[in-house]
C-alpha cells in the first residue's frame, strides 16, 4: 500500500555517505548560486547579504527533505539563471515568480515538452556554451574579488582540474570503486577535493580571530579591544596597533552611515574576522551590512568629482547625468547635480582651481620593515605654503562621532604624505550635501 517506508536496510546504511557527499556538494553549490544571483541582479556592487544566502540553503533543504519523503528527485539550484540574469538584466522577483507558475502550468502540457526537445541539438549547445563561459566569467570575479594568494589558488587550480580530468574522463572513475559512479560527475569531484583543501588549509594555516557585535557607533570600544589583543598576538607594534584602530574606526563609521538607508527588516550585525597570515601580512575581513541608498549616491558624487572640469561645473554636471542613466541610477539625478553644483561653486573648489598642482585620487602608501599602508586623497592641491588635503564627504547630517573620525583621517593622509617629505598646509571635510567646509587640525 502506499505510504512511507520507514525501514532502514542495510543497503540504505551502505548508500548514506554518498547521499550526505552529494546533498553537501548542492548545498555549496546552492551558496555560490546564492552570491553570484546578488552579483548579477544589483545595478551597483554591494555587499552580499549572507541572510538571502542561508534562506536559499534552508529553501533547498526542505525541498530535499520533502523530496525524500515522497520518494522521488532531489532538487537543487541551477546555475544558468545567473547567466540568464547577467544577459538580459532582468532580475525582479515578480519575474521570477511569473515564470514559476508558468512552469508549473507547462507541466500539465507535455506538447510543451515536445517543443523544447525538437530544438535542434547545435542551437542548444550554442545556448549552453555562452550560459557556461558567463557562469564561469562570474564565478572567476567571485573568488578573485578580495585577492587571490597561495591558498586561494591551490584550491581553486587543483578542484578545477580534478573536476575537469573525472568530467572529460581523462581521470578513469572506474579505478575508484563504488565512488566512481559520484566522482564521474566534475561538480562532484571538484567540489570534493574544494572542500578537502579548504579544511586542509583552515587547519593547517594560522588561526582566525572572530567576533560578533551589534552595528553601532557603542560598539566601537569593544572591536577596538578586539583588534588589540590580535594585534598582541601576532607580535605588532605600537604604530601598526593605532593603524589598525583607526581603520576601524574608519570602517565601522562607514558601515553605521550605510546601514541607516538599509529597509531590511532584523537587527544588523556585524562580524570582525582577522588572520595573521603568513609572510607578514595581516588580513582583516568585515561583514557589512546591505542596502545603502547614501552609497549609491556618494559613488556617484566621488565619480562625477573624480571626473569634473573645475573650470566648466555645467558640464560636469552633464557628464555625471549621463554617468547615472548608463548605471540605471537616473532617480538620483536631480538630487546629485543639486550636490554637485553645490560643491563645485565652494570656495575650496574655488581654489583647487587657482593651485599650481592640482591632484584628484592621489595614492599614498608608507612602508615599515614588515607592513604597508595605503590610502587614496580625494583631493589634493599645492598652494605656496603646501599642500592642501580634501576629503569628500556625502552625510547628509553627521554625527559627532563620524566628524570625529574623519577628521582623524585626514590626519592620518596628512602624516603619510609629510612622511615622504611633502609640506601639508591645511586638511578640509568637504561635505557635498551642502557644500559646507570644514577645517581638519592636523596637529591636534
Amino acid at each position: 500500500w502506499p505510504g512511507f517506508d520507514l525501514s532502514l536496510s542495510a543497503g540504505f546504511w551502505a548508500m548514506l555517505p554518498a547521499i550526505i557527499f552529494v546533498t553537501l556538494v548542492g548545498a555549496i553549490e546552492t551558496i555560490g548560486d546564492g552570491m553570484a544571483i546578488q552579483r548579477v541582479s544589483w545595478r551597483e556592487r554591494r555587499a552580499t547579504d549572507f541572510r538571502a544566502v542561508q534562506g536559499a540553503v534552508a529553501a533547498d533543504g526542505v525541498g530535499n527533505l520533502l523530496s525524500g519523503l515522497l520518494a522521488t528527485v532531489p532538487n537543487t539550484t541551477y546555475s544558468n539563471s545567473v547567466s540568464i540574469v547577467d544577459i538580459t538584466g532582468i532580475a525582479a522577483r515578480r519575474v521570477g515568480m511569473c515564470i514559476g507558475l508558468i512552469f508549473i502550468a507547462l507541466a500539465f502540457f507535455p506538447k510543451a515538452t515536445a517543443v523544447l526537445l525538437a530544438i535542434p541539438d547545435p542551437v542548444v549547445g550554442a545556448y549552453i556554451i555562452v550560459l557556461i563561459a558567463i557562469l564561469f566569467v562570474l564565478g572567476v570575479e567571485m573568488v578573485t574579488q578580495e585577492g587571490i594568494d597561495y591558498r586561494k589558488a591551490t584550491i581553486i587550480g587543483v578542484s578545477f582540474w580534478i573536476g575537469s580530468g573525472f568530467q572529460s574522463g581523462g581521470i578513469p572513475a572506474e579505478y575508484f570503486g563504488w565512488a566512481g559512479s559520484l566522482l564521474e560527475n566534475g561538480m562532484t569531484s571538484g567540489g570534493l577535493t574544494a572542500i578537502l583543501l579548504s579544511v586542509f588549509m583552515e587547519l593547517t594555516g594560522p588561526p582566525r580571530r572572530r567576533m560578533q557585535t551589534s552595528l553601532d557607533v557603542e560598539a566601537l570600544p569593544k572591536i577596538q579591544d578586539f583588534l588589540g589583543r590580535f594585534a598582541s598576538r601576532a607580535g605588532m607594534d605600537t604604530e601598526i596597533g593605532q593603524r589598525l584602530d583607526l581603520a576601524a574606526e574608519e570602517t565601522l563609521l562607514i558601515l553605521v552611515e550605510q546601514a541607516k538607508d538599509d529597509d531590511a527588516p532584523g537587527e544588523r550585525r556585524l562580524r570582525v574576522t582577522a588572520r595573521a597570515d603568513a609572510g607578514g601580512a595581516d588580513s582583516l575581513a568585515w561583514a557589512p551590512p546591505t542596502g545603502a541608498a547614501a552609497r549609491r549616491r556618494g559613488i556617484a558624487l566621488h565619480d562625477g568629482l573624480f571626473l569634473a572640469d573645475f573650470d566648466d561645473p555645467q558640464a560636469s554636471v552633464w557628464r555625471v547625468e549621463r554617468l547615472l542613466e548608463e548605471r540605471g541610477l537616473a532617480s538620483l539625478r536631480a538630487e546629485v547635480a543639486r550636490d554637485l553644483r553645490r560643491t563645485l561653486a565652494s570656495d575650496l573648489l574655488g581654489r583647487a582651481r587657482a593651485a599650481e598642482q592640482v591632484e584628484r585620487e592621489l595614492p599614498l602608501v608608507t612602508a615599515d620593515t614588515d607592513r604597508v599602508s595605503e590610502g587614496y586623497v580625494d583631493l589634493a592641491f599645492r598652494e605656496p605654503a603646501g599642500w592642501v588635503l580634501v576629503d569628500y564627504k556625502s552625510d547628509r547630517d553627521p554625527s559627532a562621532e563620524a566628524v570625529a573620525g574623519y577628521e582623524r583621517q585626514v590626519r592620518t593622509y596628512a602624516s603619510m604624505l609629510r612622511a615622504t617629505g611633502e609640506p601639508v598646509a591645511a586638511g578640509y571635510l568637504l561635505f557635498t550635501a551642502d557644500g559646507r567646509e570644514h577645517p581638519v587640525p592636523l596637529d591636534a
